[in-house]
């Protein structure tokens, strides 16, 4: 029988493949999916194929709720194109042949499943493009999916009270650009507010990373 990850466990990680079993346990689909759509963000100009980019974008839409099934499926199958455009063997792909085929396991329609794998194929072609190690890009993805999902063993309440105009503005701006830099500006503005939490304002005034799907800008949206 498999033990069960501890918080402890959780805290100590360095990579996320190690404690991804605690995420999954929630079953949130838009999260994962946003996690996989993160790791795939990171590829840079591994993405050559303006295919795979506009995956990207459809899947992350497909997890807010904004793009329909057919638009996911429709991406995926043009990033699979991409993908075999690229004339590569499969499970031998050079680094741009593995950043387009993790955008395309990005926008599967099972995000519960294929998330993981979205972030492991991006991982890979990072490594293979010589940019980082595997182990240093994994370790860069495990920061990505805790700040998705923050500390799974100790949820934070949120006060609604906390959310004046300067804080879901704020939260909006960033969400909708996808540049996380006034971070720690929401922070003090989410203080102004009356929060006086020490482990959401630490994570607020944190350099991160963050992204979309991160726990304090979803919570000052609403989203789940």
């Amino acid at each position: 029988m498999k033990v069960p990850i501890t918080e402890s466990q959780w805290l100590a990680a360095n990579t996320w493949g190690t404690v991804c079993e605690v995420v999954q346990k929630r079953q949130n689909a838009r999260k994962m999916r946003l996690f996989g759509c993160a790791c795939c963000r990171r590829l840079g100009t591994l993405l050559t194929d303006e295919r795979s980019l506009a995956a990207v974008e459809v899947a992350e839409r497909f997890a807010d709720g904004t793009a329909a099934r057919t638009a996911l499926d429709g991406a995926r199958a043009a990033a699979s194109d991409a993908l075999n455009d690229l004339g590569q063997t499969p499970y031998k792909w050079e680094p741009d042949g593995w950043a387009a085929v993790a955008v395309a396991t990005a926008a599967h329609g099972t995000a519960k499943i294929y998330f993981r794998l979205a972030a492991t194929r991006a991982a890979e072609a990072i490594s293979q493009a010589g940019v980082r190690t595997r182990a240093a890009e994994e370790a860069i993805q495990l920061g990505l999916l805790r700040d998705i999902f923050g500390n799974p063993f100790r949820p934070v309440p949120f006060d609604p009270n906390w959310l004046t105009s300067a804080v879901t503005g704020l939260a909006r701006q960033m969400y909708d650009s996808r540049d996380f830099t006034p971070m720690p500006i929401l922070a003090d503005a989410l203080q102004d507010a009356g929060c006086t939490s020490d482990v959401i304002l630490t994570h607020g005034r944190e350099p991160g990373p963050h992204t979309r799907g991160c726990w304090v800008v979803d919570a000052c949206l609403g989203k789940a």
